[in-house]
């Protein structure tokens, strides 16, 4: 069941509209001490070797363009997490380096972590979700168009 959501996976049911609003780049993440820091952009095979704080998705597997990174580069797997905000949390305490979407890793600047752009640039689509079964109030209705409006 679904009154309004934002994902960055589309929805399988008939019973959920799925609208995509923007795409958002995955960046690097590091601790502010961390010699990678000094590069303006990170390199996917930067991450060679480094301790990486991988997120996973409740069936264990990896999130976003980890999966890529993970069997093209082989980083050092320090730690899995199974959400963003847990891998910058980790990221500003020093565990590892990680790729999070820039949205997640900006909300979490404040942490004292720095936010490097990838090369190649990887972006992933965000969605609008929404049901097709139910009818909404009108706050329902304002709230997506402010969203949308938002990103576009």
């Amino acid at each position: 069941r679904i009154d309004l959501g934002i994902s960055l996976f589309k929805s399988d049911s008939d019973a959920v509209c799925n609208k995509q609003i923007f795409l958002d780049e995955d960046v690097c993440i590091l601790p502010k001490s961390h010699p990678l820091c000094e590069k303006k952009f990170i390199q996917l095979s930067d991450l060679k070797n480094e301790s990486f704080i991988g997120q996973l998705n409740s069936e264990r597997n990896p999130i976003i363009s980890h999966k890529n990174i993970l069997l093209s580069h082989n980083p050092a797997i320090h730690l899995n997490v199974s959400s963003a905000p847990m891998a910058c949390y980790l990221v500003s305490q020093g565990q590892g380096i990680s790729i999070t979407s820039d949205v997640v890793a900006r909300e979490h600047a404040h942490l004292d972590i720095e936010i490097r752009r990838l090369k190649p640039e990887t972006r992933n689509r965000v969605y609008i979700l929404k049901s097709t079964n139910r009818d909404f109030f009108p706050l329902i209705d304002l709230l997506e168009n402010m969203i949308f409006t938002k990103f576009n």
